[in-house]
C-alpha cells in the first residue's frame, strides 16, 4: 500500500509544490497528527482489509496523479475532463458494479446527511437521526424537482 512517510521524497515533493492542497493537511493516523496508520485488519476482518487496502492503494495511485496533474485537467489530451468528472466516474462506476448491494442514490443521501452531521458537530450522527435526516433531503429534493418539472 502506498504510505507517504513525513520525510519520503513524493510527500516532500507534494508539499513543496502544492502547498494551498496540503497547507491544513494532518499526516497521522484518523486525525491524530504525526501518529502512524497500521490498517484496519481488526475492523474489517482480514480478507475485507485486504480488499480495502487494495482499493486504498489504486485510490491513492490515483489521487497522486491527479493532484500532480490538477493543472491540465479539462486542457490536454492527457486529461480531457475537469477533475470532478474523474471523481463522479470513480464513485459511479464502483457502484454501478456493485449495484446489486447498494442504490447509489440512497448511498449518496445517507452520505450527505451522515458527513453533514459529522463535519459541522464533530460526532457520527445517532441512527435515528440519520434516518430522520435523509428522508428530509429527500422529501427535499423530489419536491424540488417536481417543482422544476412543473415549470418546463
Amino acid at each position: 500500500m502506498i504510505r507517504l512517510s513525513r520525510s519520503s521524497k513524493l510527500w516532500n515533493s507534494l508539499k513543496a509544490t502544492n502547498p494551498d492542497l496540503f497547507a491544513d493537511y494532518c499526516y497521522g493516523n484518523h486525525g491524530e497528527c504525526g501518529k502512524e496508520y497500521v490498517g484496519e485488519e481488526d475492523r474489517y476482518g482480514s480478507e475485507g482489509w485486504n480488499l480495502v487496502a487494495k482499493m486504498l492503494n489504486f485510490g491513492s495511485e490515483i489521487a497522486l496523479k491527479l493532484i500532480k496533474k490538477r493543472e491540465n485537467m479539462g486542457r490536454s489530451n492527457e486529461f480531457k475532463m475537469p477533475l470532478d468528472v474523474y471523481v463522479d466516474r470513480y464513485d459511479h462506476l464502483f457502484l454501478n458494479q456493485i449495484s446489486p448491494l447498494v442504490d447509489e442514490l440512497y448511498f449518496y443521501l445517507v452520505q450527505l446527511a451522515y458527513r453533514f452531521f459529522l463535519y459541522t458537530t464533530g460526532r457520527e450522527p445517532p441512527i435515528e437521526v440519520l434516518q430522520d435526516l435523509v428522508m428530509k433531503i429527500g422529501q427535499m429534493l423530489q419536491q424540488e424537482v417536481q417543482s422544476y418539472m412543473r415549470k418546463t
